[in-house]
């Protein structure tokens, strides 16, 4: 196979987390023309799977079974036909080699996995910093190695694309774009750097992508937040959004990586 393992695992995370997000949104039959550039890699990615065989712990390592699942399942015409056509043919014959696609599994916690570093503790515990005593009476995600955070308290990107999606709230603070996973404002003794949108409500959606949100009042980032993107020295924050929030522009499942604030 001409594609690797790992540039398989690359391109099922950047179908599932940013091309079908975005064909999703744009509607029917827009999708050829609003995104010639990205779906030229995938046509390409398509042609290279149909003429190489397939293994199931390839298979298990890079989810995109996953990934071609979420094209043939979407709503009629927002897909171009031909890709919709490579991506049924892919399925059927993986399902042919391997049986039912749903009961491929993959080990999340295994090198690569989603919660890679990560462990879900029962009963109480503590870690430093990072909880209040409200959150150490359910159990929670909790890191087993921590990453170099250096670049979580600078401005921008650092890093990060847009689109990038964690599981939970943990994988994204383990990444290094949020500082902690109790409080949504990441934040130093300055200024703040991300906000994650998650419970309560954006309201006023328009299409330019603005919006409204109010952070939680007993969140101690909220004034360092609102001297960051409405001071004389405005600067942009980091947005994340969880599948507990309600809007319209909320993920499915878990946190997703929106850009920044203007």
């Amino acid at each position: 196979m001409g594609l690797s393992k790992e540039d398989l695992l690359c391109h099922s995370r950047w179908i599932r987390d940013h091309l079908a997000p975005k064909i999703a949104k744009d509607g029917s039959s827009a999708a050829a023309d609003k995104h010639p550039y990205d779906l030229a890699p995938l046509r390409s990615a398509l042609d290279e799977l149909l003429e190489s065989p397939m293994t199931l712990d390839i298979l298990r390592f890079s989810r995109m079974e996953k990934a071609l699942q979420r094209i043939v399942g979407a709503n009629r015409g927002d897909w171009p036909p031909d890709i919709v056509l490579k991506a049924k043919h892919l399925v059927g014959r993986w399902e042919n080699s391997f049986g039912p696609l749903q009961r491929v599994r993959t080990d999340l916690w295994a090198t690569g996995g989603r919660l890679e570093g990560f462990a879900k503790p029962r009963g109480w515990f503590k870690w430093e910093g990072a909880f209040s005593q409200k959150s150490l009476e359910a159990p929670a995600w909790i890191a087993q190695e921590k990453r170099s955070r250096a670049e979580t308290y600078k401005e921008g990107h650092c890093g990060f694309k847009v689109g990038e999606w964690w599981l939970n709230s943990a994988a994204a603070c383990r990444d290094g774009i949020v500082d902690n996973l109790h409080y949504r404002i990441t934040t130093d003794n300055r200024v703040a750097y991300a906000i994650t949108m998650t419970q309560g409500k954006e309201s006023n959606v328009s299409t330019d992508g603005r919006s409204s949100y109010t952070p939680y009042a007993d969140d101690p980032g909220a004034v360092k937040l609102m001297a960051t993107i409405g001071g004389e020295q405005r600067s942009t924050v980091r947005v994340l959004r969880s599948w507990r929030l309600r809007s319209s522009l909320a993920p499915v499942a878990g946190l997703r990586y929106d850009g920044l604030s203007v």
